[in-house]
């Protein structure tokens, strides 16, 4: 079971977003040359705003499926 389907089926709420340069291109990831730490901290923070506006508390939750 992947990670957010576990987090639903222990009574979470769950929103899973796709960061800039991922997920956008087969490997090698060009999309990713380009991206840097601050446009991933742009993307989260951004997110985050729109998740406290409409929530108590937000937790934000890193996954990494590693790299080469």
């Amino acid at each position: 079971m992947e990670l957010p389907e576990r987090l639903v089926a222990e009574g979470h709420r769950v929103r899973a977003i796709r960061l800039p340069g991922h997920g956008t291109s087969p490997p090698p990831a060009r999309d990713m040359v380009d991206t840097t730490g601050g446009d991933l901290l742009e993307a989260l923070v951004r997110e985050a705003g729109v998740l406290e506006k409409k929530h108590d508390r937000v937790v934000l939750v890193g996954h990494s499926m590693g790299a080469r």
